[in-house]
């Protein structure tokens, strides 16, 4: 039996931001670069400091491990508006 992933779950888009890093918090650990499964986050060479990816809000599986693993609060995650982001189809 072939299961097709793409059946339990779709995307539906959003303008709003529901991540925010404040650069001049963040001190480049890099925690929510190993944290992210979904690699949104980068560490940017020239400052040594996190990087959003543009794409973001298509490619962020919502969980908020970015925010929590953020000792120094330098990203802030909110779950997108109601409606949007992932949306679970099955379960």
């Amino acid at each position: 039996m072939k299961l097709d992933l793409s059946t339990l779950n779709r995307w539906v888009p959003s303008d709003e931001d529901f991540i925010a890093l404040n650069v001049d918090l963040c001190v480049g650990c890099g925690a929510c670069v190993r944290a992210c499964v979904a690699r949104i986050w980068s560490l940017d060479d020239a400052t040594d400091r996190a990087v959003l990816a543009p794409d973001y809000r298509q490619r962020c599986l919502e969980c908020g491990a970015c925010d929590q693993v953020c000792e120094v609060r330098a990203i802030r995650f909110r779950y997108p508006p109601g409606g949007t982001g992932v949306v679970f189809e099955q379960g």
